[in-house]
């Protein structure tokens, strides 16, 4: 899109190791009350970041709502996680434990595990932030999320000119 020109906006998963780590730089400084984005309980920054090569605009984001929420679901998981290993209620993988837990197999059962908890800590730094990216850099971080914030209202109005040219068409 950005080699043709065309202009976007759009989530950018936090999964992804170079937003993770913005997000994560990002933690320290979006409480300021310089970033508070009026009428909403959100905070919002703009960075601009590389990718091949190439300039983006990271708008970073924390929504203090959805904080609270999201972090007690974290620590919910947590705890499932832990009781499963208690009971060995699971032990075919280990995969689904290493996000939070540090497990030792040997063979079938699961041997030791320990909370992880610099793993769990910097998933609740993260509780409630989420980022857009844009090839553009003409727009602040609270006028990107209005702009987004439009989007469902967009591709409501583009998918009814799709039907209507489709009935039409017959």
């Amino acid at each position: 899109m950005a080699q043709n020109q065309l202009n976007f906006l759009m989530a950018a998963p936090k999964s992804q190791k170079i937003y993770r780590q913005a997000l994560i730089e990002a933690t320290a400084v979006i409480r300021h009350s310089r970033y508070h984005i009026p009428q909403t309980s959100c905070y919002g920054l703009s960075k601009v970041i590389q990718i091949n090569e190439l300039p983006y605009t990271l708008h970073i984001y924390l929504n203090t709502s959805s904080a609270a929420d999201e972090e007690a679901r974290i620590y919910q998981h947590v705890d499932r996680l832990e009781e499963e290993l208690q009971n060995q209620m699971k032990p075919i993988s280990i995969t689904r434990y290493n996000k939070y837990y540090d497990v030792t197999r040997n063979a079938s059962p699961i041997e030791e595990y320990e909370r992880n908890h610099e793993k769990i800590t910097e998933m609740i730094e993260l509780a409630g932030m989420f980022c857009l990216l844009s090839n553009t850099q003409d727009k602040s971080a609270e006028e990107a999320l209005r702009l987004y914030g439009r989007r469902d209202t967009v591709e409501k109005a583009f998918q009814n000119l799709k039907t209507a040219s489709t009935m039409t068409a017959f």
